[in-house]
């Protein structure tokens, strides 16, 4: 399970003025959406894929809404290995 700030449609002065507030003491990486979906390679994702935050269960209670504007967009996803078939022994 992976969330995370995306520099896709992220402002990008807000991921500046992030890297100067914090960059002496954490890494601040606005990686791409494509890049984001690099790190499931090999896995299956999960319905609905790698989607906005606010869009993960639209169908859920607790469904947050789009928001009207933002300056930073967030990423989330879910994946499982898929399964592997080993031959029988006989």
């Amino acid at each position: 399970m992976i969330s995370a700030g995306t520099s896709t449609g992220t402002d990008p002065q807000l991921i500046r003025s992030l890297q100067a507030a914090y960059g002496a003491t954490a890494q601040v990486t606005g990686r791409t959406e494509a890049e984001i979906l690099a790190w499931f390679d090999g896995l299956t994702l999960a319905a609905p894929g790698l989607t906005d935050v606010w869009a993960w269960r639209p169908d859920s209670p607790l469904h947050l809404v789009r928001p009207l504007s933002a300056r930073a967009r967030f990423l989330a996803g879910v994946a499982c290995k898929r399964a592997t078939i080993h031959p029988r022994r006989p």
